[in-house]
């Protein structure tokens, strides 16, 4: 069994997804993998492929999980930031065949704080402290 389709059986696997996949397509987009769903397909190519992933950033692969959320409204998550790089069978491929994760990620700089989940608390905090004034007064 060649590379290509050890992959694609893995994918089957995995994302119980079985239609051909081109070996430049987007996978993730094809399949419609973002956010936990991304990061569990990423953890079981690790382990199954014995693949190192600690360069691995998912940010230029995936969107996040769920909703914007009120933050991603006034500020931009990680992935909103970076232009995006497929993951393709070739990639996955490469990174088998090198045992480590073959992407040559550009330079980038992210902000150190997330500002759009700093929101997104801010307005969980508050909301809990609008209920509890409202039901204790």
């Amino acid at each position: 069994m060649d590379e290509f389709s050890r992959i694609s059986r893995f994918i089957l696997d995995e994302c119980d997804y079985d239609a051909p996949v081109d070996p430049d397509e987007d996978i993730f987009r094809r399949i419609g993998l973002t956010g936990d769903d991304a990061d569990e397909f990423v953890s079981a190519f690790e382990k199954t492929f014995d693949v190192d992933m600690r360069n691995y950033l998912w940010y230029f692969h995936s969107e996040e999980e769920g909703g914007l959320g009120l933050g991603g409204l006034f500020f931009k998550s990680p992935d909103r930031l970076v232009t995006r790089i497929p993951i393709t069978l070739r990639i996955l491929s490469d990174s088998i065949d090198a045992k480590e994760w073959s992407v040559q990620y550009p330079d980038h700089t992210l902000p150190k704080v997330r500002r759009d989940l700093a929101l997104n608390w801010v307005f969980v905090v508050a909301s809990v402290l609008f209920l509890i004034w409202v039901f204790v007064r």
